[in-house]
């Protein structure tokens, strides 16, 4: 049974890139919250097919993992190992990085975003594509950040919780968040 969904999962990925590839785009409900504020739960997007080489920092791609979907922001440059590229994201709201993407998973980029009332924000023109480079590079930074905040918070406290991891990933992620909000909301 789970080889009959994994199969049906495959050939669907396969439509969705073959559909693609012809006719350069698809746009497609979202139903995730790991884009917010910028893309949220109710939010349609636009993507369309693009190669590792025209990517740029800050782009928000989707990407493949087994059929479950994920739209998330590049955060450096790809990188080429072992004959191979990895793209490097994390999701706007996550406070950690994603294990490297394989190019082979990414399906798509997205351009634009259309609201429940009615506005499109478009990611490639305009101010967005300079402010997604930002976005991507805070982005890294922040998550950099928490990682060694995380080590640090246990070299002070051990394993033990504490209120401080919560409230210092806020005052990290605050900035970006908020920029994301205010252009997306007021533009």
């Amino acid at each position: 049974m789970a080889a009959d969904s994994a199969h049906v999962r495959a050939v669907a990925v396969d439509l969705l890139r073959e559909h693609l590839a012809q006719a350069g785009h698809l746009r497609f409900d979202v139903i995730g919250a790991c884009m917010s504020p910028l893309i949220e739960i109710g939010d349609q997007v636009e993507l369309h097919a693009v190669s590792v080489a025209r990517l740029h920092v800050g782009d928000i791609l989707l990407f493949d993992d087994s059929g479950q979907f994920y739209t998330h922001r590049l955060l450096a440059a790809p990188r080429h190992q072992a004959n191979q590229w990895f793209l490097q994201t994390r999701g706007d709201r996550s406070p950690w990085r994603d294990r490297p993407w394989q190019a082979s998973q990414l399906v798509g980029q997205v351009v634009a975003v259309y609201k429940p009332d009615g506005r499109r924000i478009d990611l490639m023109h305009g101010y967005w594509p300079a402010l997604n480079r930002v976005l991507g590079t805070a982005s890294r930074w922040e998550a950099a950040l928490l990682v060694r905040g995380m080590a640090v918070r246990r070299w002070l406290f051990g394993t033990r919780s504490t209120p401080v991891a919560p409230w210092a990933h806020a005052v990290l992620t605050a900035p970006s968040r908020l920029l994301a909000y205010l252009l997306a909301r007021f533009r």
